[in-house]
């Protein structure tokens, strides 16, 4: 997937009902975030403390382009998980 300027490994799940981005890219391609007090249980993992919120994301997969909210969370694997 790409948002702004690059290209983000990215887990697509069926019936996810956010979007998640790690801090890092978030940081790098500049988004611009808004604190947040949430917490999030995120299956077989302990609850997180939510790092931030970010609205109006820009992303293209091939054709396809939204502009997207992301939840902004420690992960491990993979750079985004985009619910769907």
């Amino acid at each position: 997937m790409k948002v702004r300027q690059g290209t983000l490994l990215t887990m697509v799940v069926n019936g996810a009902i956010h979007n998640f981005i790690r801090e890092e890219p978030a940081r790098k391609f500049g988004l611009k975030f808004s604190q947040t007090q949430a917490r999030l249980k995120v299956l077989n993992s302990p609850p997180d403390t939510v790092i931030s919120i970010t609205e109006n994301v820009d992303v293209n997969i091939g054709e396809w382009s939204r502009k997207i909210k992301f939840t902004i969370m420690r992960m491990d694997e993979y750079e985004v998980v985009l619910g769907i």
